[in-house]
């Protein structure tokens, strides 16, 4: 099943970015695409994938991984000097 592969691979390659949310892996019924085969979508870009291999999904997370600029976080000892 491409899912339980997903979540296994995912958790061995992304175990970062899966606990601290910037990946996060979710099922739903329907992508109101036209085929039966299993489709895989990225958010935010909305790309879908109809039947891919494990390795794509791979190569794509990490392509989309590279161009997320993480947010910058503070400590709240630093955001009260900036005050």
């Amino acid at each position: 099943m491409l899912l339980a592969s997903v979540e296994t691979s995912f958790a061995q390659a992304f175990s970062n970015e899966l606990a601290s949310g910037r990946l996060v892996v979710t099922t739903r019924d329907c992508l109101r695409l036209c085929t039966r085969d299993p489709v895989v979508r990225f958010e935010p870009s909305g790309d879908a994938l109809s039947n891919p291999s494990l390795d794509d999904l791979l190569r794509f997370a990490r392509a989309a991984l590279a161009e997320q600029i993480p947010a910058p976080s503070r400590s709240y000892d630093e955001q009260e000097k900036l005050s």
